[in-house]
């Protein structure tokens, strides 16, 4: 999906992420979008909220491409429950 088509998803997802009823499959696609996008903070947080309501989906983040930015990152790691590969431990 290009940039643009990302940018567009994420506008049209912010009245329903806004309102009161939560829909963890939209956050986990927004934090794909954002990630795309290089928004790696606004990524682990839609992302971090989306496994909170739903915690199959760390499952599916794993080998999401979608999410290949977040890989290296030790919150995303955590948050998809993958053991460091810090071998200074």
């Amino acid at each position: 999906m290009e940039a643009g088509r990302h940018e567009e998803l994420i506008a049209r997802a912010e009245s329903l992420l806004a309102g009161e009823v939560a829909y963890p499959e939209l956050l986990y696609n927004v934090a794909c979008s954002e990630s795309r996008l290089g928004r790696h903070a606004d990524a682990l947080a839609h992302l971090r909220s989306a496994v909170a309501l739903m915690p199959e989906l760390a499952r599916f983040a794993r080998d999401d491409a979608d999410l290949n930015a977040l890989a290296d990152l030790p919150e995303f790691r955590e948050l998809i429950d993958v053991p460091s590969t810090d071998s200074s431990r």
